[in-house]
């Protein structure tokens, strides 16, 4: 299947994101994306001068990789805009060189995001809403803001203090969460996931025999969980 869509970031992100998850092969295209995803940063609609949706994206529905859905228009921007910009830093790396677009999307979020001083205030590493403070998270685990790779412990932190007792977080979307610390790989992520496996064995069972592909997605992720 191919992955560029240039009708969609939506479905490009989407597409790549697939890709990378089921390690299905992407290399040929890479040029081809750097391009085009280039192409939609300082585009009007787009949060802080970064990636843009298209015209056609706002008029669908947008769900995260994990299949939850956002409604508003800011978490939309905000949140396509960073797994952008992460999706652009794996292309640099497979290309070997700074993307100017990216460089310039980095920069845009940097000075929106660590300008704010109740950001570094509240020490929670959250950014506006807690959707969009789990999109941010996948960023940094991505290397796209370096010098704040150490703010993911303030967000472990932060998933600590939102811990249901049944599993799962208090307002942090669960399989995009889990996502993230699947992500990150280290000893602390793997021990927040160790309190919620539980859970992940109710939602196993709940995704069985479902075909569609965010279903698909979550079992397999759910199974990775399980298996670490």
């Amino acid at each position: 299947m191919k992955i560029l869509d240039p009708s969609s970031l939506i479905r490009t992100v989407d597409n790549l994101n697939n890709a990378l998850f089921w390690n299905k092969a992407w290399e040929s295209e890479v040029g081809d994306l750097a391009e085009w995803m280039g192409s939609r940063v300082g585009k009007d609609s787009g949060y802080a001068g970064s990636y843009a949706m298209t015209e056609s994206d706002w008029g669908q529905e947008y769900h995260l990789f994990t299949g939850e859905r956002i409604s508003t228009g800011a978490g939309r921007a905000h949140t396509i805009a960073q797994e952008a910009t992460r999706l652009m830093t794996i292309l640099e790396r497979q290309l070997g060189q700074t993307l100017e677009a990216n460089r310039i999307s980095r920069d845009r979020l940097t000075k929106q995001i660590f300008a704010n001083e109740q950001y570094y205030e509240s020490g929670t590493a959250e950014y506006c809403c807690a959707t969009c403070s789990v999109a941010f998270w996948r960023s940094l685990n991505a290397d796209v803001y370096p010098e704040h790779a150490n703010d993911f412990d303030n967000a472990l932190g932060t998933l600590r203090e939102n811990r249901k007792p049944a599993g799962g977080w208090q307002r942090f979307p669960f399989y995009y969460t889990l996502l993230v610390l699947r992500e990150k790989g280290s000893e602390d992520s793997s021990d927040e996931i160790t309190h919620h496996l539980s859970s992940c064995e109710r939602r196993l069972k709940l995704t069985a025999g479902k075909a569609d592909a965010y279903s698909q997605r979550r079992a397999e992720l759910l199974q990775r969980a399980l298996a670490a």
